[in-house]
């Protein structure tokens, strides 16, 4: 089941977090997904985002913060696309405020 292509709930489901994390972390460029058109639903891949949520959770582990991850990741070039800073100012908010 590690190359099957499961949906942001099917993902969120099999690895025992909210489907709005995934989403979340989907809106920030940091996982991948494959999909076929504009306005059609992602696909992720088990093993890839395992593998990704693997380092995620790594940097925490060294006190990055999620702009400090995001950073780090496009210092690399490893981030899938452009994040969404939107979302990260609005999760910032509701954390602080």
């Amino acid at each position: 089941m590690n190359d099957a292509k499961l949906s942001q709930t099917e993902l969120a489901t099999e690895l025992g977090l909210r489907p709005s994390t995934v989403k979340y972390y989907t809106q920030l460029a940091l996982l991948p997904y494959e999909q076929a058109e504009a306005g059609l639903h992602r696909r992720y891949n088990l093993k890839a985002v395992t593998e990704r949520l693997a380092l995620i959770n790594k940097l925490k582990d060294k006190g990055l913060n999620m702009n400090g991850i995001i950073r780090q990741l496009a210092d690399e070039g490893k981030l899938y696309g452009e994040p969404d800073l939107y979302a990260l100012n609005l999760n910032s908010k509701a954390n602080n405020g």
